[in-house]
């Protein structure tokens, strides 16, 4: 996927600890390049504040974690809800070669003194953007001012996009004046029915899967009565364009769902 951004991420020093707390070294983490999503091999662990012997023993207890690195150090750090018994530390747990993260995480954050136990998420810095080239015409999903209109009166689609860009199991009717399925940018995301494909079935003029329409691949005519619901006005492929125009292909537009499908139901005649 084509980025705005390098995801980054950005250690700051840290002082080297080992299990049982005792300081060893002082040296910066180097800039790590990584892929967005879980780091593999640590988590974050957060101890409740308490005597020097109780939070060794709570370090020592950690299964699974080859050492601990302080996050922020403690002349550095000191929350609001800090005691007498010392600030809440934050600490890096190095684990072991293919731990499960996210089991791991949810195992310390309920042992004893432990505050939270949470997997390292990397953050990425930019918004989602595709590489399909007419992409930046696209003012209702990205409006940047382009066409001379009001920057950011858009649906915020790239926002949206570093959540999710959709799915293949969703799949969306286009009721209009048909859809052009061989079209480069959406015939990937055309939905096929699985009981008229295959086999020769597409062509061979029975209604195979029983539900009362022969040869209806990729949807319904039902403005001529027949399987085909090309588009013989335009107006249904620009809908389905703007639903799920297929995302990051380099080619054309995008659509608001990158991958779902499309199933072509056509009603209106050739004047819409």
């Amino acid at each position: 996927m084509k980025m705005h951004s390098v995801t980054l991420r950005l250690a700051p020093a840290v002082i080297a600890f080992t299990i049982t707390g005792t300081a060893a070294q002082v040296a910066p983490d180097p800039v790590v390049l990584e892929p967005a999503g879980l780091a593999p091999d640590r988590i974050i662990v957060r101890f409740e504040p308490v005597p020097e012997e109780a939070a060794a023993q709570a370090r020592q207890s950690l299964p699974k974690v080859k050492r601990l690195r302080t996050l922020l150090p403690t002349s550095r750090f000191r929350s609001a809800d800090s005691t007498k018994d010392g600030p809440h530390q934050i600490y890096i747990a190095e684990l072991v070669s293919g731990t499960d993260v996210v089991a791991l995480a949810q195992q310390i954050s309920a042992m004893p003194g432990v505050r939270y136990a949470e997997p390292d998420c990397i953050v990425c810095l930019d918004d989602t953007f595709p590489d399909d080239p007419d992409f930046a015409e696209l003012w209702g999903l990205h409006n940047t001012g382009q066409t001379g209109g009001l920057p950011d009166a858009d649906i915020d689609a790239p926002e949206a996009w570093d959540i999710t860009t959709g799915s293949e199991a969703v799949i969306v009717a286009v009721i209009d004046s048909g859809v052009d399925y061989n079209h480069p940018d959406l015939a990937a995301n055309m939905w096929v029915n699985p009981g008229e494909s295959g086999g020769g079935k597409e062509t061979d003029g029975i209604d195979n899967d029983g539900n009362g329409y022969v040869d209806d691949v990729y949807g319904f005519d039902f403005r001529y009565e027949d399987p085909d619901p090309s588009d013989g006005y335009g107006h249904g492929t620009h809908v389905a364009g703007t639903i799920a125009a297929v995302g990051n292909n380099a080619t054309g537009v995008v659509g608001v769902a990158w991958t779902a499908k499309i199933m072509a139901l056509r009603f209106l005649n050739v004047k819409g």
